[in-house]
Formats: C-alpha cells, structure tokens, sequence
C-alpha cells in the first residue's frame, strides 16, 4: 500500500499517479526440501553418514552446530543426529549448487531455527550428516571357506554376521541364515 504524502499534493498539484495498492508475487518462507545422499548421489537412510542437501544442492556450516544437527535430522524424520561433519570430500560436490547456509538453530528443534538461501561459502564448508532412526539389520558378505575337501564333492560355508549394519532403535534383524553353505569340486579323485 502506498500513501501519495510524499509529497502531498498541495496549492492545486495533482495527486498521485498510479494505484495506491500494488501486489506482487513472492517467496518468503520457502522450506528447503531436505535429505542424505551417498557419494553417488544415492539416498541414505539412518546411521550412514550422507552429504546433506537441500532441493537438491548442498548445505553450508558457516554456523553449523549440533542443534541445527538435531533439528535437520528431526525434521526429516529421524531421532536427532548421531554425528556430522564438513568438508569437501566426495567428487559428487562438485557439480552441485550450494543451495543453503547460515543454518541457525537454538534448539534441537526445526521451528527454532533460520537460514539462508543465499551463501557466502565453498563445497570445503558442505555439511555431512548421520542421523539417528530405526535401522534394519544388514548382513556382512565374507569369502567363501574353502573347500572341505581336496578331490570330489565337498562344501564351502561363509559365517555372516548382522553388523551391515546392526539393527538400531527397533529395526528389524537381518533376514536369512547367519551360515550358508554351497557345494564346491576342486578336482577329481584318482582312481
């Protein structure tokens, strides 16, 4: 809204031109769109570490504390954060815009907090983070033993352990057996 006081119109000068009211379309409390992606850019879900995005460009630590870890890892959906780092580590950087910065929380809580759009910062300052959730047991994939036996048929096993990763905060154990064997002929017996 605009007044026509400056100068008011005085001694038989006209009045203002134009429409006191003006609109215009604007953006003022945009919401980044968050998330953890591996160093393929592939998404990553609780306990792995992931470089930290927002509407698909990277996110600054300029003011990067363990609050605004809590805060970005509850409001996507997580626990709080488990851990979190910078710096430039991974190709996949790069070719990403820096999309947020300056993120500022007084709690551990996404309505505490303020950020910028508009950065001041390098690929260096790209904040990775680990956040804490329900997590499904994974199992490890070791070789194979070796054959039981020198000619003939014989066995092989493989021990798995449920530690790729362990199951966290009541996710589920891994799926599957622990052992596994498979049949294995390394040569012929003589005779």
């Amino acid at each position: 809204t605009r007044t026509c006081t400056n100068p008011a119109p005085a001694n038989g000068g006209a009045d203002c031109v134009g429409e006191a009211v003006q609109t215009q379309p604007c953006k003022l409390n945009e919401c980044p769109e968050l998330s953890l992606v591996d160093e393929t850019g592939e998404a990553v879900g609780a306990g792995v570490l992931g470089l930290l995005l927002s509407n698909g460009g990277t996110v600054c630590d300029d003011d990067f504390t363990d609050n605004s870890a809590d805060a970005i890892c509850k409001e996507m959906g997580y626990f709080g954060q488990m851990s979190w780092s910078s710096g430039d580590n991974w190709a996949i950087q790069a070719g990403l815009e820096i999309t947020l910065d300056n993120v500022v929380c007084s709690s551990g809580d996404w309505s505490s907090c303020s950020f910028a759009f508009v950065h001041n910062c390098g690929h260096g300052e790209d904040v990775f983070l680990q956040c804490e959730g329900v997590v499904a047991g994974g199992y490890t994939d070791p070789d194979w033993s070796e054959c039981s036996v020198y000619c003939g048929e014989g066995e092989q096993t493989k021990t798995r352990t449920c530690t790729n990763p362990a199951p966290a905060n009541g996710g589920a154990d891994c799926v599957g057996e622990a052992v596994q064997t498979q049949p294995c002929k390394l040569n012929e017996c003589p005779g």
